[in-house]
């Protein structure tokens, strides 16, 4: 029987035993496939895959061949000219293309022109360890895989080649707001009261909520400054959190995602803009305006700022983790929760932002990006955020959080717990105080509580458009 690659990547993906797949006829067929020196077809994923399997074990062909499982990095596919530069593929069909750590697109950055990488600095203290992840807590590294020592995984431009996903409509970047006047973000948020804050903390159960065409829907902890001068405002925000956007992914899987950028706002005389009906609260952090499209005039998140690695920024020092790689397990109605836990926290020698997720260290910002963080943040929000890109007399069926209100509680409803913000001792403690908002109740809702085992924490989310939230609402 002839195996064709796509029934070899599913022997890999359904069956993941070493055994089934040399019994299965797998290894004879692709073998002969990869030493080819012609053939035109990428296949970084199935070999890589199979050979992946290969590498638990030493088996014996049906033919009697003693086959000799090595460690990935070393395998002959590599030697393949197509192969060169390792490559991975996830299950949910995504190109991982492992990078060399000194040549990540940070460095492309100016004010990163021979940066050196730097070590973590200490952990920040807290009462209560939580939140620790499995090792494959993502769908690329279910079957072991990672990227070899001194590189980075990086999502593969399947258009240009190398280096993420192709870039989305603008509107998934947060980028050139005003190509999109009627678009409008919506949240359902805690808040931190306004204060000096060195870092923040907290749980996030994992949900797959449907999304509209050129929508997004995610859940997210910001950690920001503002400065405001006469009529200019000037943001700076660091992001993490998970996201579902098919415009930027290419599916609606929950992805694992970093943001950042510097937000300058410029803005007349509200009065005369009131008449045009738009009104937006930018980032959730507060801002509120009217018709953004006359007001932004600047930066409008355009060069300063990006998804992931999409842009010159973030430094990644992880191996294991990838930046918009999807979530191996989603939590389900009435099922079982499956959560993830980001920290985000500043180290007090090099003024630089660290990011934590579960047991894991990803990397940083380096302070000089985000020159109003650079001593302390003065906000920290933690919560769910859509955006409608809608006609103005029509509210989005675009979900948040599980799609279902908070008032249904655990198992049923999206949940972020155990709130917590670092001070300035490298010290974790509870939220102090925190503020619950909600754009539009009757769309997507909050419900704040407290308990010995979670601390602070709220439900939120819902199911957008329903009675109560129709046109009205925009």
């Amino acid at each position: 029987m002839v195996i064709t690659l796509s029934s070899l990547a599913e022997l890999v993906q359904f069956h993941g035993n070493c055994t089934l797949a040399v019994r299965g006829g797998a290894v004879s067929v692709l073998l002969p496939v990869v030493r080819s020196t012609d053939n035109n077809e990428d296949l970084a994923g199935t070999s890589l895959s199979v050979h992946r399997l290969l590498e638990r074990f030493d088996e014996f062909s049906p033919d009697g061949d003693i086959i000799n499982c090595v460690m990935i990095h070393k395998q002959p596919a590599f030697d393949h000219p197509l192969l060169k530069g390792h490559k991975l593929l996830s299950p949910d069909g995504d190109i991982i293309d492992c990078v060399m750590i000194h040549k990540q697109p940070a460095f492309d950055h100016p004010l990163l022109k021979g940066h050196k990488l730097l070590d973590p600095p200490e952990i920040p203290k807290e009462h209560n360890q939580t939140g620790i992840l499995n090792d494959n807590f993502q769908l690329w590294s279910l079957s072991g895989e990672s990227c070899p020592d001194k590189t980075i995984p990086i999502l593969r431009n399947i258009k240009d080649g190398i280096m993420s996903k192709p870039s989305s409509p603008n509107i998934f970047k947060r980028e050139s707001i005003n190509e999109f006047p009627i678009a409008k973000h919506e949240y359902a948020i805690a808040k931190a009261s306004e204060g000096e804050y060195y870092g923040a903390k907290a749980i996030f159960n994992v949900w797959e909520p449907y999304v509209s065409d050129h929508e997004f829907s995610l859940a997210q902890m910001w950690v920001a400054s503002a400065s405001t001068s006469g009529t200019e405002r000037e943001l700076h925000t660091l992001e993490v959190g998970w996201q579902v956007c098919k415009g930027l992914y290419g599916d609606n899987l929950p992805k694992l995602f970093v943001y950042w950028t510097m937000l300058y706002l410029f803005w007349g005389s509200l009065a005369s803009h009131k008449a045009a009906g738009f009104m937006i609260n930018l980032c959730g952090l507060g801002i509120c305006m009217y018709d953004y499209s006359s007001i932004l005039q600047a930066d409008t998140y355009k060069t300063t700022g990006c998804y992931n690695l999409k842009c010159p920024g973030f430094v990644q020092t992880n191996k294991k983790i990838l930046l918009g790689g999807s979530f191996t397990k989603i939590s389900k109605y009435n099922g079982k929760q499956y959560c993830f836990t980001p920290m985000i926290w500043k180290d007090s020698e090099t003024q630089n932002w660290w990011l934590r997720v579960g047991p894991d260290i990803i990397g940083y910002w380096p302070s000089s990006l985000v020159p109003l963080l650079k001593n302390h943040a003065s906000l920290v929000h933690f919560g769910g955020e859509i955006v409608d890109t809608g006609p103005n007399w029509y509210h989005t069926y675009t979900q948040m959080g599980s799609g279902n209100f908070p008032n249904e509680g655990f198992g049923r409803a999206a949940y972020v717990r155990t709130l917590q913000v670092m001070e300035a001792n490298n010290y974790l403690t509870q939220i102090p105080i925190p503020q619950f908002e909600a754009t539009f109740p009757n769309c997507y809702d909050i419900k704040q509580g407290f308990s010995n085992k979670w601390g602070k924490y709220f439900y939120y989310g819902g199911p957008g458009q329903n009675s109560k939230c129709t046109r009205g609402n925009k």
